[in-house]
């Protein structure tokens, strides 16, 4: 059969053969302008909360970062000595590594998520997902004992002959690197997959009829309805990667390091003298902001919380289109033996799983070794750090603060974020993306400066170091995440339900308590569980806003990682695990019975 070219569909055109529309019944039910308008009010708890603790401690910040005398003494230091400026360099170049890894290796798992068996489907998905929800500190220690020097490359290296002794993997640049790429896939596959799933495979099958194979279909046809979610993950990666610290302080030691590790080590004595501090999170806020301003003018911000949004222009299509008519090798591609083009994509697929996983299992049999050091394999097993870390008080008390601040979190988070979402989903005033805009904010504000600048609020509110400036803190990460769930949630809901309750005359608010909350009560569960898991693990707020006398779990594992070395961390970090898994299996339940209770689907992703 003769190999027809196949022109590549109009991105903005939709990714379905023959989209579907919604009825109307299913839609929010009309209402009269002024009591839908009304719906607006709803949003001003979680505006006011983001205006005291994101844009005031920004304004702190500035004001903070010019003293008298001489106010721009520290922007002069930070923008002339090369100590800063390389390390501000080398946080744009890490990021960009980061970014490019992650899309490299995170294409094809999400590829395999969204179409893939099914088997393998759900098997990816729960391998990602876990990933996803487990602290990044936790998984950076994995790669601590991966790194070791008698960890497991560097026995691999020895018994294959390699080398002849252990390689310095720690504190190097290439640790970092690939720390930060598997640290940050997860947040690559989530856009990708959000988009891919949404892609009609009858549009690969009828290029697959008209001729074309499959590296041809996919790239006319797959690859470009797919570029929104590649240019959504790309910039919540960047952007994140601008702002991380974590891994990179404890894979890369104390030379060559990224701006944010120098800020967040200025923070740390910056009590005395807080201005140079100041200057610094403002210099890396600015460049952020200069960033996301480039970025805007390709790519829609909507595209990082609503990745289809990221539409490609109908000139870059055309020009896509073109060059690929062009090129006859993607034909000769495609009448090889399927095995040989699919097999990079599987085999990428495998090392990001292997990238997610492998540091977790790491950390997990080095809880169960007797040695003090990391040592892969260990025949000498113990539970005896189990045992230690249960009857430590230190760890014990810590584990329950990080438990309590969790479940208060979850109840103020999923109050403010349930106003904002009826107000996003129900309403129909004006500027709702800039409203998400801001909701969304702390995604890509990098947190270390923000963190700052509420300790700085807080501090003069005598709420520093305290538990309700902890739950303030990290609230701040956890509103967008509940937002999102609790909108999508909304979404879904079948409006005819609460409209049949009002024709029966029920008022709109008894319609709603009766009907409608308790369809979306799994919803608004599932959504609390994930705020509960975002203060489980946060770290970057509580270390400026803790104080000397509050530990949460975290806190107390990044502060003993600084000093030692021990399995009793990785106990720390097993446990930090089994509550994320002990969550996630709450919710993937709580879902499945909302499913066959009403028949609305759902997806952790």
């Amino acid at each position: 059969m003769t190999s027809v070219p196949v022109r590549a569909p109009d991105p903005q055109a939709g990714a379905t053969l023959a989209p579907q529309e919604k009825p109307a019944s299913s839609s929010p039910p009309p209402a009269r302008r002024s009591p839908i308008d009304r719906l607006a009010w709803l949003l001003v708890p979680v505006l006011a909360f983001y205006a005291l603790t994101l844009a005031y401690p920004v304004v702190r910040l500035a004001a903070q970062s010019v003293p008298d005398g001489d106010p721009l003494r520290h922007y002069r230091t930070l923008l002339t000595e090369p100590l800063y400026l390389e390390a501000l360099g080398r946080t744009f170049i890490y990021a960009s590594v980061a970014m490019l890894g992650a899309l490299i290796i995170g294409y094809p798992l999400a590829y395999l998520m969204s179409h893939g068996p099914r088997l393998a489907r759900a098997v990816v998905t729960t391998l990602i997902v876990i990933p996803f929800f487990v602290a990044l500190l936790v998984r950076t220690f994995g790669w601590m004992t991966i790194f070791a020097r008698n960890g497991p490359i560097n026995k691999l290296l020895l018994g294959l002959g390699v080398v002849d002794e252990p390689v310095q993997l720690m504190y190097t640049q290439q640790a970092v690197l690939l720390g930060m790429i598997a640290v940050l896939l997860p947040y690559m596959v989530l856009p990708l997959y959000t988009v891919m799933r949404r892609i009609d495979p009858r549009l690969t099958q009828a290029a697959n009829g008209l001729g074309a194979g499959g590296p041809a279909a996919f790239a006319f046809v797959f690859l470009p309805l797919s570029i929104p979610g590649v240019l959504a993950g790309c910039v919540l990666v960047f952007m994140l990667g601008l702002g991380f610290f974590i891994t990179p302080d404890l894979l890369g030691g104390s030379g060559e390091q990224v701006y944010p590790v120098l800020l967040n080590r200025t923070l740390t004595t910056a009590v005395g003298e807080p201005a140079f501090a100041s200057a610094m999170s403002m210099v890396l806020l600015v460049a952020s902001f200069i960033v996301l301003l480039a970025v805007s003018r390709v790519v829609p911000l909507s595209a990082i919380w609503r990745p289809e949004s990221a539409a490609v222009s109908r000139r870059s299509g055309r020009a896509l289109d073109a060059g690929w008519r062009r090129v006859n090798l993607l034909m000769r591609i495609s009448r090889l033996p399927s095995i040989v083009y699919r097999a990079p994509g599987h085999v990428l697929a495998g090392v990001g799983l292997a990238l997610c996983l492998v540091p977790m299992l790491a950390a997990v049999l080095m809880s169960f070794q007797r040695s003090t050091f990391a040592e892969f394999p260990s025949t000498d097993l113990t539970t005896d750090w189990y045992r230690e870390f249960l009857a430590d008080p230190r760890w014990v008390d810590a584990f329950l603060t990080s438990i309590r601040l969790g479940v208060v979190v979850a109840l103020v988070v999923t109050t403010l974020s349930t106003l904002a979402a009826l107000a996003l989903v129900r309403g129909t005033f004006p500027g709702k993306d800039l409203i998400m805009g801001v909701i969304a904010t702390p995604l890509i504000i990098p947190s270390v400066a923000l963190a700052f600048g509420l300790y700085l609020v807080l501090f003069n509110l005598r709420l520093d170091g305290t538990f309700a400036g902890l739950v303030i803190g990290h609230a701040i990460p956890a509103v967008p995440l509940v937002t999102l769930i609790l909108v999508a949630n909304l979404r879904a809901f079948d409006y005819r339900l609460e409209q049949a309750a009002r024709g029966l005359g029920a008022s709109p608010l008894r319609a709603f308590l009766t009907v409608t909350l308790p369809v979306l009560r799994p919803g608004f569960l599932v959504a609390a569980f994930f705020g509960f898991l975002t203060s489980f693990d946060e770290l970057v707020f509580t270390i400026s806003l803790a104080g000397t006398g509050l530990r949460t779990l975290p806190l107390r594992l990044w502060e003993d990682l600084h000093v030692r070395f021990s399995p009793i961390l990785a106990v720390v970090s097993v446990a930090e695990m089994l509550v994320v898994i002990t969550v996630l299996g709450v919710v993937a339940l709580m879902m499945r019975l909302r499913q066959r209770r009403t028949g609305m689907k759902g997806s952790i992703l």
